[in-house]
């Protein structure tokens, strides 16, 4: 069995990156792929097949520095695989030169797509025409390569979602004492960092007009807050239009115990993603991981989500930076076709696996 390199930023669980990096290689172990990750250095998650070498600013000493240490770890592997183009996939593609051995770079999402600097541009298209393979996580992702680089060969994986944990009775005590959130129909919710590339601010406008229906709306945003700007915003919106008992932001939900019980207490999953710039969605896992639990969701056109709602089906998609659009989707899914929508997306969660994912790398190896 052949040896593969695999190079990352981290396979911390509570990144967002780090979440998708673990899932791989876990499921490298489970198919008896022998590995190595090189991941970054103040980003140590406790792996055993880890080592934290690579120095985190990217500059052009630790571009040169960080290649050499690649290049060092892959004299004893077969293979190597970057988890992500820029500045991952610029550093294995500097490894592998003068050599045989074989590239693989996913393209996952705004750093997946060559613009920027010159230098950066420049080193991103070196890589990928040197890979064997692009593995692309959605559609979008794929075309918004292609558009800078039309020859290079990429295919179409999709991610897959780790199974959520069960919340234990006492847990769900627990949580409902701390929460207490129960009474509130309905409750919406969206995971991820609280930042106008996530569309929060969107959606708390649409829960302006729902609340005209549906008094006791709640809506929940976990993650982030380090967007200060953002986030005073939001307040500042709430506070002018009386949203006070309608919005919670939760900043300190760590364990994916805690993050389960909060996709099964609410009623619809929101991601109303925008694009800014080089900036985009490029899949949307906790879409899928809140189909799980049989949650409809509703999520924005022109990008990767497209590639995990099907419209009508387990949800609907929404125009981005369009807050009468979801609201008028809330409305819709609210409705007679709640049930339906809810019972497809438990289901068409399902198909999204890890180890279809990764078994679809390893045929390269």
């Amino acid at each position: 069995m052949k040896n593969i390199l695999i190079v990352t930023n981290n396979m911390m669980p509570n990144s967002g990156i780090g979440r998708y990096s673990l899932s791989i290689v876990e499921q490298l172990r489970n198919l008896n792929v022998n590995h190595t990750v090189l991941t970054e250095r103040d980003k140590y998650s406790g792996g055993k097949d880890e080592k934290n070498l690579l120095h985190s600013k990217v500059s052009a000493f630790n571009l040169i520095k960080n290649s050499f240490l690649v290049r060092r770890e892959l004299k004893r592997c077969d293979n190597i695989h970057a988890l992500d183009c820029w500045p991952y996939g610029v550093y294995a593609y500097l490894a592998v030169l003068g050599t045989q051995k074989k590239l693989f770079i996913n393209g996952v999402g705004t750093y997946s797509v060559p613009s920027g600097s010159l230098l950066k541009t420049f080193f991103m298209r070196k890589a990928y025409k040197r890979s064997e393979k692009i593995f692309c996580i959605s559609n979008y992702t794929r075309d918004r390569i292609l558009e800078h680089m039309p020859y290079v060969k990429a295919e179409i994986v999709s991610l897959g979602t780790t199974k959520l944990p069960e919340v234990s009775h006492k847990q769900q005590e627990e949580y409902r004492k701390k929460y207490n959130f129960a009474s509130q129909y309905p409750i919406l919710l969206t995971v991820g960092a609280i930042k106008e590339r996530k569309g929060q601010f969107e959606t708390v406008q649409a829960l302006y007009k729902l609340k005209d229906k549906h008094p006791n709306a709640l809506y929940l945003m976990v993650g982030s807050t380090s967007d200060k700007s953002y986030i005073t915003q939001i307040e500042k919106y709430v506070k002018e239009h009386g949203l006070g008992n309608n919005i919670k932001i939760l900043s300190d939900v760590y364990s994916d115990t805690e993050l389960a019980y909060l996709y099964s207490l609410c009623h619809v999953f929101l991601l109303n993603s925008n694009n800014i710039g080089a900036h985009f969605e490029g899949f949307g896992l906790v879409l899928l991981e809140a189909g799980q639990l049989g949650k409809p969701v509703i999520g924005s056109k022109g990008c990767g989500i497209e590639d995990v709602i099907r419209n009508g089906y387990n949800g609907y998609l929404t125009e981005q930076r369009n807050p009468e659009d979801i609201y008028e989707k809330l409305m819709l899914m609210l409705g007679e076709q709640y049930e339906i929508l809810a019972k497809n997306s438990r289901e068409f969660s399902k198909k999204f696996t890890w180890e279809h994912t990764v078994s679809s790398y390893v045929k390269y190896y």
